[in-house]
C-alpha cells in the first residue's frame, strides 16, 4: 500500500468537512430530563426524502433489571410484525439468538449505560430495515452485539420511530437520543 503525505491544512480541511457534516445532517435530538421513561415517540421523519437515517441511542439504566431495546416504526408496536437477530461478543464467546419476533436494537444493563448506533434505510422492495452496534455492558465486561431487523410488511415510508423498552422506566435521566439525515 503506497503511503500518501498530507500537509496540516489538507488535514485541517478533512477534518472540518467530517465535522461539519455530522453536524449539518443532525435532524432530531432528545434528552430524558425530569424523570425516566420507558419509551421515546420520534415524530416527521420522511425516510423517502431523507434517504436514510443514523440514530444514535446514549442510553443509561438506572433500575436494578437489564432492559432491551427496540424500535418500532410508523406507531406499529405490535412484536410480531417485526424480525430480528442479534449476534454478540462477551469475554471470548460469540453466541448468536435465534430470530426473534419482535424489533431488537439492543440491551441496557442493570445500572449501566450502552450506546447504540443504528442504520436505518427502506429497502428498494419497500421494506424498513435496520443494522445496530450496541456497545454495552458493565465497567469489567464489556459488551459488543449486533442487531439487524426488519418489519415483515412493506411500507410506503418511515414517518415516526418508537423507541421502547422493555423494562418500565428503564431509559434514565441523562440518556440521549439523535437521528442523523442521510440526504444532507
Amino acid at each position: 500500500m503506497p503511503n500518501v503525505s498530507l500537509s496540516q491544512a489538507q488535514l485541517d480541511s478533512i477534518i472540518s468537512a467530517i465535522n461539519s457534516r455530522s453536524k449539518s445532517n443532525l435532524f432530531f435530538e432528545y434528552v430524558v430530563t425530569g424523570s425516566a421513561v420507558t419509551s421515546i415517540n420520534i415524530p416527521n421523519l420522511d425516510i423517502i426524502t431523507h434517504k436514510d437515517y443514523r440514530i444514535e441511542l446514549d442510553l443509561k439504566n438506572a433500575t436494578a433489571t437489564a432492559s432491551t431495546i427496540k424500535m418500532y416504526s410508523n406507531a406499529d408496536v405490535t412484536p410480531a410484525n417485526y424480525a430480528s437477530q442479534t449476534l454478540y461478543s462477551t469475554g471470548t464467546a460469540v453466541p448468536t439468538s435465534l430470530a426473534t419476533a419482535d424489533a431488537v436494537i439492543g440491551v441496557i444493563d442493570i445500572s449501566s449505560r450502552c450506546l447504540i448506533n443504528s442504520n436505518l434505510s427502506l429497502s428498494v422492495d419497500g421494506y424498513f430495515r435496520w443494522s445496530s452496534l450496541c456497545s454495552r455492558g458493565t465497567m469489567t465486561l464489556p459488551t459488543l452485539s449486533q442487531n439487524s431487523g426488519l418489519k415483515k410488511a412493506i411500507i410506503a415510508n418511515l414517518t415516526s420511530l418508537t423507541i421502547t423498552a422493555s423494562v418500565a422506566s428503564s431509559i434514565a435521566v441523562g440518556s440521549v437520543v439523535r437521528i442523523f439525515r442521510g440526504d444532507q
